[in-house]
């Protein structure tokens, strides 16, 4: 028995909370229903009875009437729609079979002519940009738009064409044929990079994505149980619905990473569901045929998909349909009549809002079946407020809410709230009366104070929370007020009425800290929320400029300077004073002192600007005087004497005043080079140049120097003189060879060849001219046993003729040699060989002669005689 009753104790309890739960699941769905009002609100009949289209985006409504080869649009206006133009294409006969809108593109078909027109709204005009024509049957069936990319239908030729616009035409971006018979084409939708296109007589559904640069067939969906799978297709942002008008079905899917999952199938009965489906954004249109006479509205909840609106008439209500962010349009085809809904949230009532620095808050009523989301407008674009709040999936209600903003100060606003739908991102009406207000006004920006003197400080700002840009609303009126930090009880204030945003503060005590404060008033009163946030910093007065500043020259090199305290700004602790030559990158030199109001200082010969400024006991010094002043320059030294040397010149010059140093520069046409640096005694200076080589013109210049090192800017003026050449060098080690009828000679290349061109070279009486290149030469072919005297020296012109620049001469001797003579063969004997052989040489020579000249006298007689008797023969006759 106890077991019993505890059965039946939690039977009933099961039955309970069930029962609850499906309360609360019918008041939620019950809600979801209610907080779209639609309202029947416009109605149109175009007297055809044969198809026609429609298409809506945002607040535009097309029409496609091919029977009367127009386009019709109109705009909402918040009440009720207006026409805007009739749109008319070139070469067409039956425009408007099928339409598809998108921002400002539209496309429509004439099956007739086989074009598809294109137009584009440019904010004020719709523009004609074309047509596409291809020759497939049924070119123009259905078509779709999205942003600049147009996919086009032929169901007859089972074909999908694709057109985009590149910025100035249309132009063709790819098509596809189907399988023969398939239909392929018949339903196309397009979104982002994919879009789908139907095929019925297959069955089919077939995706087609873009990579980049090309379209490629993705992904195709086969339903062999739903006749005319693919009817209509739609597709939006991952997700796609497909009608089978046969079947009297619309399937939805969605994408699961990279495959389509069937998510849900509606199913019409009797009612031939399918024949059209559009999306807006969660919500999905389907329209029917024939007799069905109705349209359903569809929304997905974030997790199922629920019927939100079933719309009625009479007749083959139902196509073609339309729908857009407020706007549901159905047609009847049979009779050309379009019927269009208004649905959206309910209103919010603003119970008040306050105004502070830069921001607000505001109130308001919940509205009975929303707070899923808030959006607010304040001037500029609506805004998100918050998300919803869930709670065991009943829709948690607030009796208030607020909204803070940051906005710009001293402006008028006029603030309007609007209550959404979170899972189709779907808006109420705005508030009606909207709340005006003011708001308070910002700190100013960019605060600075600069250019502190004795008694002033410069004030700099930007207007509160905008740039200084013409046109900008800005304040008119600023308050500032400065206290001394020793004493900040004592407060004096400064008004502007003016929209200067720059202030010359000139009632302050010389060296004094301050703080100074600024802020931004609406009124000359200031008060309340007519006064801006305060802005403060801080700044010390300084010593003015010291008076009476002179400079002068004692000497050569030394300045003495002197000067008067600042006016007005009791007596300094001491004085900053500085100079540095206007002509150098130098950090110059300086020096304080107590409450002297002189200096001298001795400096190079320049032109210096001289700073002098008076400093308070904390060494903070104030206003710069400045003076500019050149101190006499150095002499030029007077070069006495310059002596050329083998490969040196000896330069002799006079000492100048203030110049113990001197530095010796030589230009030998590329650059200069200081040589030497000299501490004279005397009068007279002497510097020698060496190892410059020779036969090259110089320029020499000296001047006189004020430091040891003769640094670049303690120079004085140069001494110069020019055209001195120094002489070539000697020629060393000059070795030469005796060999059989000839010689060797060697020798050293001159260590400073600058101005060599070749050395003349002369053996007996011949003399040659050698390449400077060379340090050796070798004569062959001579006489044995004769004595050859040898002289070379280096030449500073190409013929090598001597100058006053050539090296000296240096010379030897040599004898050549006969075959098998031995080189420590002496001179002597030589000659006596020489002069025993020559002659007896020569007397063989001169007998030779005379046998051979006798032996050709005797041959020419006898040729003779043996010609006269060959003549006596022939008669005289001589023969040829």
């Amino acid at each position: 028995m106890i077991k019993t009753l505890l059965l039946l104790f939690l039977f009933f309890n099961v039955v309970l909370i069930k029962s609850i739960q499906n309360q609360e699941e019918a008041m939620i769905k019950k809600g979801l229903n209610e907080i779209y009002e639609s309202n029947l609100i416009q109605t149109f009949n175009f007297g055809s009875t044969n198809p026609f289209s429609l298409s809506i985006y945002g607040d535009c409504l097309v029409i496609g009437i091919p029977d009367l080869n127009q386009l019709f649009v109109y705009r909402y206006n918040g009440t009720h729609l207006n026409s805007q133009i009739n749109l008319t294409a070139p070469g067409t006969t039956k425009l408007g079979f099928s339409v598809s809108l998108y921002e400002n593109v539209l496309a429509a078909s004439d099956l007739q002519s086989h074009r598809v027109s294109f137009y584009r709204y440019n904010g004020t005009d719709w523009n004609y940009e074309g047509y596409r024509y291809e020759s497939t049957g049924q070119f123009g069936n259905s078509v779709s738009v999205y942003k600049n990319v147009t996919v086009i239908g032929a169901a007859q030729g089972y074909s999908v064409f694709i057109s985009r616009f590149n910025g100035t035409d249309w132009v063709s971006d790819g098509s596809f044929v189907g399988s023969y018979g398939s239909n392929l084409g018949y339903s196309v939708s397009v979104y982002e990079n994919l879009f789908i296109a139907g095929a019925p007589d297959t069955k089919q559904a077939l995706i087609y994505e873009y990579n980049g640069s090309a379209w490629n067939l993705n992904t195709t969906i086969t339903q062999l149980s739903s006749q005319y799978f693919g009817t209509s297709v739609a597709i939006s942002d991952g997700v796609l619905a497909v009608g089978a008008w046969g079947a009297k079905t619309v399937s939805i899917y969605r994408l699961n990473g990279t495959n389509w999952i069937l998510e849900k199938t509606y199913s019409g009965g009797s009612i031939t569901l399918g024949w059209r489906v559009l999306f807006f954004q969660d919500f999905l249109l389907a329209g029917t045929y024939f007799n069905s006479n109705a349209a359903f509205l569809y929304r997905y909840n974030g997790t199922n998909w629920n019927t939100e609106k079933t719309f009625s008439q009479s007749g083959y209500f139902g196509c073609p349909i339309g729908i857009s962010e407020n706007l549901i349009a159905v047609g009847i085809e049979g009779t050309s009549d379009v019927f269009v809904y208004e649905y959206h949230l309910s209103q919010v009532n603003i119970i008040n809002c306050s105004s502070f620095f830069s921001s607000f808050d505001c109130y308001w009523d919940q509205p009975q079946l929303s707070n899923l989301k808030y959006q607010i407008n304040y001037g500029f674009d609506w805004i998100d407020i918050e998300s919803p709040n869930l709670l065991n999936g009943n829709v948690y209600y607030k009796e208030f809410d607020s909204y803070y903003a940051n906005i710009t100060g001293n402006e008028d606003y006029s603030i309007q709230i609007r209550d959404c739908d979170l899972i189709s991102n779907t808006c109420g009406e705005p508030s009606s009366p909207s709340i005006n207000l003011t708001t308070r006004i910002d700190s100013v920006q960019d605060f600075q104070l600069s250019n502190p003197t004795n008694d002033s400080v410069n004030i700099s700002w930007n207007h509160p929370n905008v740039a200084v840009v013409e046109g900008i609303p800005h304040l008119d009126h600023y308050n500032i007020s400065y206290f001394k930090q020793s004493e900040p009880g004592v407060i004096a204030y400064v008004s502007i009425y003016n929209s200067s945003i720059s202030y010359l503060l000139n009632t302050l005590e010389c060296i004094t800290d301050y703080n100074i404060s600024i802020w931004g008033c609406r009124t000359l009163e200031c008060q309340g929320e007519d006064q801006g946030d305060v802005v403060e910093s801080s700044i010390s007065t300084i010593f003015g400029e010291v008076s009476d500043l002179y400079c002068s020259i004692s000497n050569i090199l030394e300045v003495n300077c002197s000067w008067n305290s600042p006016i007005n700004c009791g007596i300094p602790s001491s004085y900053n004073f500085t100079y540095q030559a206007t002509s150098q990158d130098d950090s110059g030199n300086s020096q304080q002192n107590s409450t002297n109001q002189n200096f001298s200082a001795q400096i190079p010969n320049q032109e210096y600007q001289i700073n002098v400024s008076a400093c308070d006991l904390n060494d903070k010094c104030g206003l710069i005087s400045t003076i500019s002043i050149t101190t006499d320059n150095l002499t030029a030294p007077n070069i006495n004497n310059l002596t050329s040397r083998i490969e040196e010149i000896e330069i002799n010059f006079t000492k100048v005043p203030y110049s113990n140093n001197y530095s010796i520069s030589l230009n030998d046409g590329i650059d200069w080079q200081n040589f030497t640096k000299l501490n004279l005694t005397g009068n007279e200076g002497i510097g020698t140049i060496s190892g410059i080589g020779g036969n090259i013109q110089f320029n020499i210049s000296v001047r006189g120097c004020t430091d040891l090192n003769c640094q670049t800017l303690y120079l004085g003026l140069p001494s110069s003189i020019n055209s001195t050449k120094a002489i070539l060098g000697n020629i060393t080690s000059l070795v030469c060879e005796s060999l059989i009828y000839g010689f060797q000679c060697t020798w050293d290349q001159l260590i400073l060849s600058n101005g060599l061109q070749g050395y003349s070279f002369t053996y007996g009486s011949t003399n040659i001219c050698l390449s400077k290149s060379i340090t050796n030469f070798s004569v062959s072919g001579l006489i044995g046993g004769i004595y050859y005297p040898i002289s070379i020296y280096s030449s500073a012109n190409e013929s090598c003729s001597f100058s006053e620049y050539s090296g000296f001469t240096s010379t030897t001797s040599i004898t050549t040699l006969f075959p098998n003579q031995t080189k420590s063969s002496s001179s002597n004997t030589s000659i006596i060989v020489i002069s025993v052989v020559v002659p007896i040489v020569a007397i063989i020579g001169i007998i030779i002669a005379i046998i051979l000249i006798r032996k050709k006298r005797k041959s020419f007689k006898t040729i003779l005689k043996q010609r006269e008797k060959e003549l006596e023969k022939t008669g005289g006759i001589e023969m040829i």
